[in-house]
């Protein structure tokens, strides 16, 4: 861990895998504090002393952390495009090097959640049991329980264990729109696409949250594609106070963006200039503080099992429990050991067991059984 931090904080002018799992810490972060604190009836009934803020201040900023959503997408454009980028460089892949490159990220998305989904099957009598959510009926708990774990519930309009699952719809579209984007991208450029496909996608009528979060997804393309980041590491590289020159740049640009999110998010772009901001002030200042960085690198690198348990642990099954603790900031941080621990755990489950290992081999498998004949 230790050495992998050296290794981001080392390369400042690159965006880095440590840079990127800091950001996913911060927005996991965002997450949970957002679902905790952004609408009153969810805790009604509890006590939670706001002080010194009052609770309408603490629900705006709960309002506000849905940034977090943005971040994810951002990175995950962002990330996508860099490994597309490197592995194509200088070629045009074939059909079936383009299937695989969509199935084995779907497959490895899918391997991380359906240990989660069976989890929450066994643990459905704490407070969310598939019959009642599923059913009635066998054949349509069966139904809808199969479109759940394919984490298809949003867009085929069925029920859900856990609402937020939702992102997995999302993260899946993401994935299979990664190979048409890069091949738009190598024929019309970046900024033509980042200009031009938000609003086709308004105009012909696209429903959120996917118009919301397209303008974030090809903004990180974009980045990728014109490494925007490594501009940004050299930007007044050797000159004395540069880096909290930009770092001031990048915070006084964030807050004055705000205001503008909390009113209209212009097709996401608000949104998306936000999460690449933040990136920036990762980069610049948050990944050179020792302890504060890898703690959240750590957090981020969790940030995938901590979106799955989280809303079932403090929604479903142990509301009480989580909001006994009265204060903000002490239930988040109640919340936040509670679903890493249970990561660690579900990690330490996979890896003792073979699954990850396993999953993984059966996922290449299968890509290329699928693929091989569009080679």
């Amino acid at each position: 861990m230790a050495e992998y931090a050296q290794q981001g904080r080392a390369d400042s002018h690159e965006f880095t895998r440590f840079h990127s799992d800091i950001c996913k810490g911060l927005a996991v972060l965002m997450l949970l504090f957002h679902h905790l604190f952004n609408d009153y009836p969810e805790y009604e009934g509890h006590a939670v002393d706001y002080f010194p803020l009052t609770g309408d201040q603490v629900t705006s900023i709960a309002l506000l952390c849905k940034l977090c959503v943005a971040v994810f997408v951002f990175i995950t454009g962002y990330g996508l495009a860099s490994t597309f980028r490197a592995r194509y460089e200088g070629q045009t892949p074939s059909d079936g090097e383009l299937g695989r490159f969509a199935i084995t990220r779907w497959w490895n998305l899918m391997a991380r959640f359906w240990p989660v989904f069976v989890l929450a099957l066994v643990c459905g009598p704490l407070g969310r049991s598939p019959l009642d959510v599923y059913g009635p009926g066998i054949r349509a708990t069966l139904a809808q329980g199969l479109v759940d774990a394919l984490g298809l519930a949003n867009l085929m309009g069925t029920p859900t264990l856990n609402p937020t699952w939702w992102y997995m719809t999302l993260a899946i579209v993401l994935i299979f729109l990664l190979s048409p984007v890069m091949l738009a991208v190598r024929r019309l450029g970046s900024a033509f696409v980042l200009a031009c496909v938000p609003l086709v996608l308004v105009f012909f009528g696209v429903c959120a949250p996917y118009d919301l979060y397209i303008t974030s997804y090809l903004l990180g393309v974009f980045c990728s594609d014109r490494q925007l980041f490594v501009w940004w590491g050299q930007l007044g590289d050797g000159r004395r106070g540069a880096a909290a020159a930009k770092t001031l740049l990048a915070v006084a640009l964030f807050c004055v963006l705000l205001p503008f999110r909390m009113s209209y998010n212009y097709l996401g772009l608000v949104d998306a200039l936000l999460a690449l901001l933040l990136c920036m002030i990762v980069m610049t200042y948050l990944a050179n503080v020792p302890v504060l960085s890898t703690a959240a690198a750590f957090l981020g690198r969790h940030s995938a099992n901590i979106f799955f348990t989280h809303t079932l642990l403090y929604s479903y099954y142990f509301l009480d429990f989580f909001y006994s603790f009265r204060y903000p900031v002490v239930i988040l941080l109640v919340l936040t050991v509670a679903s890493l621990v249970l990561s660690i755990l579900l990690d330490t489950v996979e890896k003792r067991t073979g699954y990850a290992r396993r999953m993984r081999d059966a996922g290449e498998r299968i890509a290329r059984a699928l693929t091989t004949p569009l080679d």
